[in-house]
């Protein structure tokens, strides 16, 4: 075997064991050298990640994910005893608190509420 064959394993990223398929490895190699040899004017690596590229396919961009909306809820938390008694000496520590994140409401629920609000503001 010669030092090109050990090149394409690393860049492959495979290790040679005792129980590694030798002959399905070899069969790779002789692909990937059919490749390398019909472009002889690059550099070796740089026709492996061709040849990877072309073993693959073509480049399928992934469908976008639209994030949910969600909105902070504050949670009240008891104080530690030594906080309770560092709020009561010093006048300026505020509650604490923790906070979660929870869906948004749905826009039509929303929608329906700020209406609600306004016909309940005209009543008044």
């Amino acid at each position: 075997m010669n030092s090109e064959f050990f090149q394409f394993l690393e860049l492959c990223g495979i290790e040679i064991s005792e129980t590694s398929d030798v002959a399905t490895l070899i069969s790779e190699y002789n692909n990937f050298n059919k490749y390398h040899s019909a472009n002889p004017k690059q550099t070796f690596e740089h026709n492996f990640i061709k040849w990877q590229n072309q073993q693959r396919g073509p480049y399928e961009k992934p469908q976008s994910i639209e994030p949910q909306p969600r909105t902070l809820q504050p949670d009240h938390v008891t104080t530690p005893i030594k906080l309770q008694t560092l709020k009561e000496s010093t006048p300026y520590i505020g509650d604490f608190l923790s906070y979660t994140f929870v869906p948004s409401p749905k826009p039509q629920q929303q929608q329906a509420a700020v209406a609600n609000g306004i016909s309940n503001q005209n009543r008044q």
